[in-house]
């Protein structure tokens, strides 16, 4: 499945790895956005334009890896892209960050392992930003991106206030929690539009590509090795167990390969939609800073749910996968 530099150019005398490269970039901006930015909700005091450009690369190397386990496993149906979800969750919280090991005191080892490499990244960035959206997205109708742009802006608006209660407290003023949604899911919209029009050529996977990551990868790595000892031999672990799973949606009956997809009238369109997700923040937002609220119920309530129905989403994925059997179209399918 990985091929080398001169297996071929695609369109427009672009090549593989000018291909792969703006496709991590795209993606990766998906991911900062819904792995960071709807995670800290505001820019912080202390953050800026540089560090969200670093930030955004860095998330854009974590994006071809994730784009090299879907090609790979021929990840093409919402089980799998869970489980791949989850290695690309914990490649970043125990590859590039440790919480993965429980150096955070409010994930602790064994709950470090659900949150947030499962019920964060893979749950909501990957399941929902990477599938579930480009998918509605071509649909005929704008009704269903409306609908999930209405829940992101609910769950952005009511995780907003979790920083309330941080130390010190951050309370950001609407204007300035308004103006950095519509900037950054602008960004998003014209990400997702970049998407749909890459989709039309199918990803590859390129030796450079993969040392380059992986170089990139292993220089965080490496000091998590000497800061932490043989505790980072939790990662690669779990990506082992998690590949093993993919390696059996692969082998019972995955598409040959994802198949590009042709260009959608209806994308540009449904974009615009999106926008629809920092009006509904802002509201939520505003009417809780007029409650008077800490935020710490909302946070709590919203931490524990979503480590519950990460966990569950992650198991059952992976019990359809090893129940399945082998269809006529391709995927696993429940006995």
């Amino acid at each position: 499945m990985v091929h080398s530099a001169s297996t071929g150019e695609t369109a427009g005398g672009w090549g593989l790895e000018h291909m792969a490269l703006l496709r991590s970039l795209v993606t990766g901006y998906v991911l900062l956005f819904f792995s960071e930015r709807l995670f800290w909700t505001v820019f912080r005091p202390g953050d800026s334009v540089g560090d969200y450009v670093i930030t955004w690369l860095a998330y854009s190397v974590a994006a071809y890896l994730l784009l090299c386990i879907i090609s790979v496993f021929r990840v093409a149906h919402a089980a799998a892209m869970m489980v791949a979800g989850a290695m690309y969750g914990w490649l970043v919280e125990g590859g590039i960050a440790a919480t993965l090991y429980g150096t955070e005191e409010s994930a602790p080892f064994p709950l470090s392992l659900l949150c947030t490499g499962v019920s964060w990244h893979a749950l909501i960035s990957v399941t929902v930003g990477c599938y579930l959206i480009p998918r509605l997205l071509r649909r005929t109708s704008p009704w269903p991106a409306l609908a999930a742009a209405v829940g992101i802006g609910l769950f952005w608006g009511l995780w907003a206030t979790f920083l309330w209660a941080e130390t010190p407290s951050q309370v950001t003023p609407v204007s300035a929690f308004v103006a950095h949604g519509a900037l950054i899911t602008s960004l998003l919209a014209a990400c997702y539009w970049l998407w749909a029009r890459l989709e039309a050529r199918a990803f590859r996977v390129t030796w450079p590509g993969m040392a380059v990551a992986t170089l990139l990868l292993g220089f965080f790595y490496v000091q998590h090795v000497a800061a932490l000892g043989a505790r980072v031999l939790l990662l690669p672990a779990l990506l082992l167990g998690a590949g093993l799973v993919l390696w059996r949606y692969r082998i019972v009956g995955a598409p040959a390969a994802v198949a590009p997809l042709p260009p959608s009238p209806w994308v540009a369109r449904n974009c615009l939609a999106l926008l629809a997700a920092p009006l509904v923040a802002t509201g939520v937002y505003a009417l809780l800073l007029r409650s008077g609220m800490d935020g710490s119920p909302i946070r709590d309530t919203l931490w524990w749910a979503m480590i519950g129905v990460g966990a569950t989403a992650f198991a059952g994925s992976i019990l359809v996968i090893l129940a399945g059997r082998r269809t006529a179209d391709g995927p696993p399918t429940d006995p």
